[in-house]
């Protein structure tokens, strides 16, 4: 939330973008994991 919310507010940081993008498909895989186990 806070990494997606300085994105937002600081457009000079296309690197922390890139990141977000990767990361939070990344979270929901391992939390649908979690609830299969």
């Amino acid at each position: 939330m806070v990494s997606v919310t300085c994105w937002q507010n600081d457009k000079s940081k296309p690197i922390a973008s890139g990141q977000v993008q990767l990361l939070l498909p990344t979270i929901a895989a391992e939390q649908e994991e979690l609830h299969d186990s």
